[in-house]
């Protein structure tokens, strides 16, 4: 593929929340809950509910700070002046059916105005990263991984360094937390045998937590260490998503990966 990656999505209102001076993690919640969706202070990890009605299995937050979420076979966004929309079900994902469920998203930046949402597919039939049309949620592969040796669940994007964080729950794959310039399998680096279910990047640290417990590790990638972020979050709750507010709106586009990584072209 020649060039850079393009999406074109185009964005609506925009979401405003109250993402002051200190820094906001949005995090989801499996399981039809009265607020699926939380913001939370990554300084104290004080919660805000901010809505309910979809069981998550990944969400995004893109530059204007709408909110997209996957329940696993459809995408939803959010904005407090329009509430929770749906786009529509996952299609052109190779196989994607009800074995198969949209596991991790991020968006990532393109160029200097656009993003692209990369999107994690778990499939037996087709694990990898996909882009995904914000209009349609019709995704286009980017690189597949074997379904035996890989299961991934997670994505976030790093902007300054231009680098994808994942987390790998097959033991084949060799199992944790990993990083990638190019989502791509071959370039897999594994940094941590943690595994996690809702993952973030913002202000420099990678935010992870897993699936059950109220607690998510700040990992500095400068150090190679973490800290832990303990959040007033029931511990029994199942963490399935995490994202983390942009504090400059502008406009986005969503790329979305499906059990893999989307290659971005220089």
């Amino acid at each position: 593929m020649n060039g850079k990656m393009r999406l074109c999505a185009p964005v609506a209102a925009l979401l405003m929340f109250n993402a002051g001076a200190t820094a906001q993690l949005v995090v989801g919640i499996q399981g039809i809950e009265n607020t699926n969706v939380w913001e939370v202070d990554a300084q104290t990890g004080v919660s805000t509910p901010l809505f309910g009605g979809v069981s998550v299995e990944a969400l995004a937050v893109d530059s204007s700070n709408a909110i997209w979420v996957s329940d696993g076979i459809s995408l939803y966004r959010y904005t407090s002046g329009t509430g929770l929309n749906t786009i529509g079900s996952f299609g052109g994902m190779n196989g994607l059916s009800a074995t198969s469920t949209v596991f991790g998203m991020a968006f990532a930046r393109d160029d200097m105005d656009n993003e692209v949402l990369v999107v994690t597919n778990a499939s037996t039939n087709a694990e990898g990263f996909f882009t995904v049309d914000t209009t349609t949620a019709i995704g286009t592969a980017i690189d597949l991984v074997s379904n035996t040796a890989w299961h991934l669940l997670t994505v976030a994007y790093d902007p300054s360094a231009d680098l994808f964080y994942g987390s790998d729950h097959d033991s084949g794959g060799g199992a944790g937390m990993f990083t990638t310039p190019t989502p791509s399998d071959s370039d897999a680096a594994f940094f941590s045998s943690d595994r996690s279910r809702a993952s973030a990047f913002g202000d420099g640290f990678y935010y992870y937590a897993a699936n059950s417990g109220n607690t998510f590790t700040v990992f500095d990638p400068n150090t190679q260490s973490g800290t832990l972020l303990t959040t007033d979050l029931n511990p029994s709750f199942t963490f399935s998503g995490a994202s983390y507010l942009v504090p400059t709106p502008a406009s986005a586009l969503l790329l979305i990966g499906a059990g893999a990584f989307t290659r971005r072209q220089r």
